[in-house]
């Protein structure tokens, strides 16, 4: 069978069209899509798409329809690359790509780092898969083993899950630059069940950089690419989760595209005790690991920048000195005893932008304040889970094919630039302007960003 999602969408003669469409077969009028089973129709589909797999165990995916341009061998590599690649290090999984020339390009243990090193989307990965093949050539007994949190309470992360003098030997390896493997006891427990003892690895090393990012996180072979960890920057690092319970509890929490853990999956938080903590501790491990490597007791020294800053030192009696309040005046009982703070007014804009039917419109803002030179504007459909501007698709709209336009009496005081994908670019000739911008999904929310620029050469 097969299942098919688009937008909603209208036809030319009026149609409005659901979303959703299935391959298979209604059986007595119902709504209920069944597989097809007749072996003729069976053997057609395998003939008409090309599909060896045969009698083997396994799951074939047909995409009948798809963006050329998009799709190539390159970008199914650059994907298995990023989704798959600590399996295929692993040695547990082969890749094999056939492209439209027939040419077979397999992906395996032997040339996955070559791979990944070629394709400038994926070539950040090399530390991640560096320090992969590292984990993979440790013992049990070389990762670090934490204590156990409570059985009985939402795991949290403490100086106390860390051994005796843990901290200060895991704290002294990470300063000399060594790679770090640690194993992280959890409790998982599921409603009116006993508590289940399991456990994930993570692994650090410094990557020489400067640069903020979030950790590969891998569950039972997939990269789940969209967990929520907070940022550390310089670092690059790896949570692997292979025990059972943990990757059973971890898996029921993502969505059907295993991209997320989703603390609010309703199949998830029904069946576990402390969920949000549950995901929370796992998905933070790195950057609370780090910070606790990186906490210090050394006193704040006054004088590390005395020959940049002629500030004088604080006497020691004042040294701890705090704002003095000032006494109530007995004859305003209105009167406050801390000074009042008064909040500096908004900067004025050049411009401002609101909703319209089907779309929106930028206008001058502030007479206060400075005409702008030029306007680039960037526009998605709003996604609450991520970045809209990041998931903005080009089958959403395209801003050369939408109406942009100013009202008669103000058509010569803004020029449109350019305008394409989800950006355009409009230079600001008179300070009273308006550009609408309209030929969206009415049932869809807008993400509008608009940045001031300099013009250069009309450009």
């Amino acid at each position: 069978m097969g299942r098919t999602i688009l937008k909603s969408h209208d036809l030319s003669n009026g149609t409005t069209c659901v979303p959703d469409g299935y391959f298979g077969v209604k059986v007595d009028g119902s709504s209920i899509v069944l597989p097809v089973s007749d072996d003729k129709t069976i053997a057609q589909f395998c003939e008409t798409f090309g599909l060896l797999r045969g009698h083997e165990s396994g799951l074939s995916i047909v995409v009948p329809f798809y963006d050329d341009d998009e799709i190539t061998t390159e970008t199914i590599l650059h994907a298995v690359v990023i989704g798959y690649f600590y399996p295929i290090l692993s040695g547990e999984l082969v890749v094999e790509i056939v492209g439209p020339d027939n040419v077979m390009t397999t992906l395996d243990q032997s040339n996955l780092a070559d791979a990944a090193n070629h394709f400038e989307r994926s070539r950040p990965l090399m530390p991640v898969i560096q320090l992969s093949e590292w984990a993979r050539s440790l013992k049990e007994s070389d990762k670090f083993l934490l204590n156990r949190p409570a059985a009985n309470r939402a795991p949290k992360w403490t100086p106390e899950l860390f051994p005796d003098k843990g901290i200060e030997v895991l704290r002294s390896r990470f300063k000399a630059g060594d790679r770090i493997a640690i194993r992280i006891p959890i409790p998982v427990r599921e409603k009116k069940k006993e508590p289940q003892w399991s456990w994930f690895d993570v692994f650090l090393a410094t990557d020489g950089s400067e640069k903020r990012g979030r950790p590969i996180y891998v569950r039972d072979g997939i990269t789940i690419s969209d967990v929520r960890g907070r940022t550390t920057h310089g670092v690059a690092s790896l949570v692997l989760v292979t025990d059972r319970p943990l990757a059973t509890l971890l898996g029921d929490s993502e969505n059907p595209a295993h991209t997320q853990w989703q603390k609010e999956c309703s199949h998830y938080r029904h069946k576990y005790e402390t969920g949000v903590a549950n995901i929370e501790f796992v998905a933070n491990s790195v950057a609370e690991i780090l910070r606790l490597l990186t906490e210090s007791d050394v006193e704040e020294d006054p004088t590390v920048l005395i020959d940049l800053f002629s500030l004088p030192l604080p006497k020691k009696d004042d040294s701890l000195k705090t704002r003095k309040k000032k006494p109530k005046k007995e004859d305003d009982p209105d009167s406050t005893t801390d000074d009042p703070v008064e909040l500096p007014p908004p900067k004025p804009k050049g411009f401002r932008v609101t909703k319209s039917k089907g779309g929106f419109s930028i206008a001058s803002g502030d007479p206060e304040a400075r005409q702008p030179e030029q306007l680039l504007v960037e526009v998605a459909y709003d996604d609450r889970t991520r970045n809209p501007l990041k998931s903005w698709y080009r089958t959403d709209f395209d801003l050369a094919k939408l109406s942009i336009s100013s009202p008669k009496e103000l058509a010569e005081n803004i020029k449109l630039v350019s305008a394409g994908g989800n950006r355009l670019i409009a230079q600001v000739l008179k300070p009273e302007f308006k550009l609408n911008v309209t030929g969206f999904d009415e049932r869809r929310n807008l993400f509008v960003r608009v940045l001031e620029q300099e013009a250069t050469d009309g450009n």
